[in-house]
Order: structure tokens, then C-alpha cells, then sequence
């Protein structure tokens, strides 16, 4: 029986996606070489949405029943644990594209076994994981909490490791 995975398109090249810029902020002027939209910080914001969307609308919760559908909360991006681990997932599947482009077979596989599934695995943890006060209507919605934030005090000044 073929997968679903056959018949979708190659994820494309983030780097070269042409996306629009950050909503809310003046865009940047483009690379006149490549037409690229990039924050002062040179990350590409756009690229880097798009490739969450097609990352996780391919390769989460495909086929899952109701039941077993992961953690997620629709506005992901206001859990600074997700977006760290995407952001530097991102930055691990384009640095792994090129290699593989340039010839490193095994780039992509290495990248989905050391960082994907690894990230995915705590992100997606219903009991555990950084979704496990919210669920699809809305940010933790579960228990009626603003905040899951551990605040550690400063210790004191005669404190040293």
C-alpha cells in the first residue's frame, strides 16, 4: 500500500523559498542577487514559517486518529521552548540539505534521527511536553493558567559553583 509521503512534493530549499517578511515589521530590503527577504539578523523568517508549516502539515499526526492526535497549541509560537527547537530544527534541515546537495548521502536521514525525532518526541508530549496545557481551541486553555513558568530566584551574592 503506498504511502502518502509518494505522491507529496520535495520539501523546498527554505533558503530559496521567497517568502514574504515578518508580519508587523518593515521588510527589509531584498538581496538584489537572490531576491531573499532576511531580518536584520539574517535568519529568514518567512522561509522559516513556511517550512513549519509544510514540515509539520507532512510529517505529524499524517493518518492519526482523534484520539492519538499529538499535543499542539494553534498559536505555537508564544512557547519559547517550540520555538527555540524549531528554529534550530530549521536551521539543522538546511544545513543538512546542503550537505546532501553536495554530495553527504546520509545528511537528511542523520538529521531526521539525531534532531526530528528527538525535538518532536518533546514537543509533541501530551503529558510532559510544552502543549500539555493547551489543546487545539486555544493557549493553555487546560486549567485556565496564563503562565507554566518556573521563576528561579537570584542566588545570593556569596554564591558561587
Amino acid at each position: 500500500m503506498p504511502s502518502p509521503f509518494d505522491t507529496w512534493p520535495a520539501l523546498p530549499n527554505p533558503a530559496s523559498a521567497g517568502a514574504p517578511a515578518r508580519e508587523g515589521s518593515a521588510s527589509p530590503p531584498a538581496d538584489p542577487a537572490t531576491g531573499e527577504v532576511t531580518d536584520a539578523d539574517g535568519f529568514d523568517t518567512g522561509a522559516f514559517l513556511i517550512w513549519v508549516k509544510e514540515q509539520l502539515g507532512r510529517t505529524e499526526a499524517y493518518s492519526a486518529l482523534a484520539a492519538d492526535r499529538p499535543a499542539w497549541c494553534p498559536t505555537w509560537w508564544k512557547h519559547p521552548e517550540v520555538l527555540e527547537r524549531l528554529i534550530v530544527a530549521y536551521e539543522g534541515y538546511t544545513t543538512s540539505l546542503a550537505r546532501q546537495n553536495e554530495g553527504e548521502g546520509l545528511a537528511l536521514s542523520s538529521w531526521w534521527i539525531q534532531h526530528w525525532d528527538r525535538h518532536a518526541a518533546i514537543i509533541f508530549d501530551k503529558q510532559r511536553g510544552p502543549f500539555r496545557a493547551c489543546d487545539t481551541s486555544g493557549h493553555l486553555t487546560r486549567g485556565g493558567r496564563d503562565t507554566l513558568t518556573i521563576r528561579p530566584e537570584d542566588p545570593p551574592q556569596s554564591w558561587g559553583p
